[in-house]
C-alpha cells in the first residue's frame, strides 16, 4: 500500500515539478506510447467531468471505500490478497491526494495504435487496476480449489 502511494506521489512530483510538464503537453516515446500531461476532474475514463460537487462526491466515495478496504485486509484469505487489497488503497489514496491537493487526478501515461488512444493513467490508477485484477484471480483460484463436485458432474 505505502509502496504503491510513494511511487505514485514520486512520479506526478518529477512529472510536474522536476520535468515541468505542462496541461496537455504530449512527449513522444514510441510508436505507441506517449507520456502526456492531462488533468482528469472526472473518474475513470474522465467520466462524469464537470459537475458542481463532483470532486466531493469522488473524494468522499474514495475515503468510504478506502476505510472498507482496510478492513478487508484483515480478512484477507491469505498474503496474496492482502498485497492486492493493500494496492487497491495505495492507489486510491494518490488519487485522492490529486483531488484534495488539486482538485483533479494528474494522468502521464497514454498508450495507443495509430489515433485510437486508450485514456491516459497513472501510477495509482496502475495499482488498483492490478490490485483488483490479483484480487479477482486469487478468489477464482480459490473458488476452484475449494469446490466440492456435484452428484452431476463426471
Amino acid at each position: 500500500m505505502i509502496l504503491c502511494l510513494l511511487l505514485d506521489q514520486l512520479h506526478k512530483f518529477l512529472m510536474l515539478e522536476t520535468y515541468g510538464m505542462k496541461d496537455n503537453e504530449i512527449i513522444h516515446v514510441t510508436g505507441f506510447f506517449n507520456l502526456v500531461m492531462v488533468w482528469n476532474r472526472g473518474i475513470s475514463f474522465g467520466m462524469f467531468q464537470g459537475h458542481e460537487y463532483s470532486n466531493y462526491i469522488f473524494m468522499t466515495t474514495t475515503s468510504l471505500i478506502c476505510i472498507t478496504l482496510f478492513y478487508f485486509i484483515k480478512k484477507a484469505a491469505n498474503l496474496l490478497e492482502a498485497i492486492a487489497f493493500g494496492m487497491i488503497i495505495g492507489g486510491a489514496l494518490g488519487n485522492l491526494i490529486d483531488r484534495i491537493r488539486i482538485g483533479a487526478v494528474a494522468d502521464f501515461f497514454d498508450f495507443h495504435i495509430g489515433n485510437l488512444h486508450w485514456p491516459a493513467f497513472n501510477i495509482a490508477d496502475s495499482c488498483v487496476f492490478l490490485g483488483a485484477t490479483i484480487l479477482i484471480s486469487s478468489t477464482f483460484l480459490q473458488f476452484g480449489k475449494n469446490r466440492k463436485p456435484t452428484n452431476l458432474e463426471v
